[in-house]
Parts: C-alpha cells; structure tokens; sequence
C-alpha cells in the first residue's frame, strides 16, 4: 500500500494495491472501540460515534481503519471503487460540523416558508433534530485540536483587548483594532494550524 501526497488539504490519498483496503466501521461501537485499543486521545461515546459515521454515510463517505490508522473513503470518487484517503479524528469531525451547519441553514429557511401547517410541522422537527445533533457534534468539536486553538485564539484576543483599551485612545480605539484584525483576517495567533484558519469565517 501507498500512500501519495496530492495536496488535498489535510487528506492524503493512499493507492490500494491487492485486498489491502482498510476495513470500514460497521457501527459506532467499532469507532469509539479503535479510538481506545490505539490510545488516539480522543474518547467519544457510542451516540456521538453513530452521528459521525452517519453524517459521512449520508455524503457517501465511509471512516475504516488499517494498521491502527484512520482512513475516509469516497464512495463517489468512481464507480464500483473506494478512494481512501488518511484522515483523522479532529478532521473528520470538522468535516461533519459544516456539512451540518450548512442543513440547518437550509432547514431554517424552508421552516419560514412551508407550503402549509402540515409541511411546517414536518420541516420544524427536521430542523430540531438538526439542532439536537448540532448540539452533539459542537461538544465533539471542543475536544478536536481545532476547538481548543480556538479556545486559545478568544483568550488571545481578549487578553489583546483589554491591553488596547487600557492604552492610549481606549475602548473605541480598541474596538476598531479588533474590527479590522478581523475583517483583514490578521494572523491573531500564528501558531493556529492553517485548517482553522480557513474555518474561522463560520457562523457558528
């Protein structure tokens, strides 16, 4: 098996050579039982695993796993073929919170424009499940390496605040700052991996 950098961002593409293919995980229990026997710092529970696995499930992706490494598969990348790709965790699960960010905006917008009471009905229990798995997948996303450098870029900037509005020209001078750090997308801590970078523009 090798595996070939094509500058996929996180992702690396592997070639498949023989029956070499990692074996897919077949429920969440399987997940949440190779995060713990390959010690991957990462502790989730069965539900939180399921939601995972079916949000890529639904995008035609599958989470495997050979030789103690994680591995997405692309269902849709050929016909009657899997593209593997290595992968992990913290990327997995970012993956997963856009794609359901992205439904519960939809699912907002079609709420306040229902054909009738019935679809209300059938569209606003949609967004709460949406909600309900929102609510999971962002305590996941906590524990991802991206959520605690985010975690470190809010103190950042307000430790940052706080001196600029106790200087010179104070909290409007302050507040102007940080507006357009902001707006310019200033590099506010450098040492931020450059995945997060790019996501910090979500509204979330």
């Amino acid at each position: 098996m090798d595996v070939i950098d094509v500058n996929k961002g996180s992702l690396q593409e592997m070639e498949i050579k023989g029956h070499e293919e990692p074996k897919p995980f077949a429920s969440g229990a399987e997940l949440v039982r190779f995060m713990d026997e390959n010690d991957m710092l990462f502790h989730m529970t069965e539900k939180e695993a399921d939601v995972l696995l079916g949000y890529l499930g639904g995008y035609d992706f599958l989470l495997g796993e050979k030789d103690g490494k994680l591995y997405r598969g692309d269902l849709a990348y050929e016909q009657g073929k899997v593209r593997w790709l290595n992968d992990t965790i913290d990327d997995a699960i970012d993956v997963v919170c856009e794609w359901n960010y992205e439904m519960v905006q939809t699912a907002q917008a079609q709420v306040e424009n229902p054909d009738d009471f019935i679809d209300f009905v059938k569209k606003q229990n949609k967004l709460e499940s949406l909600r309900a798995d929102e609510r999971l997948l962002d305590a996941m996303f906590d524990r991802t390496k991206y959520g605690k450098e985010l975690v470190q870029l809010a103190e950042k900037m307000a430790d940052d605040f706080i001196r600029d509005m106790q200087s010179k020209g104070g909290i409007d001078a302050a507040i102007e700052k940080m507006t357009e750090a902001v707006k310019e997308g200033k590099d506010l801590l450098p040492d931020v991996s450059p995945v997060l970078k790019a996501a910090t523009g979500r509204a979330r």
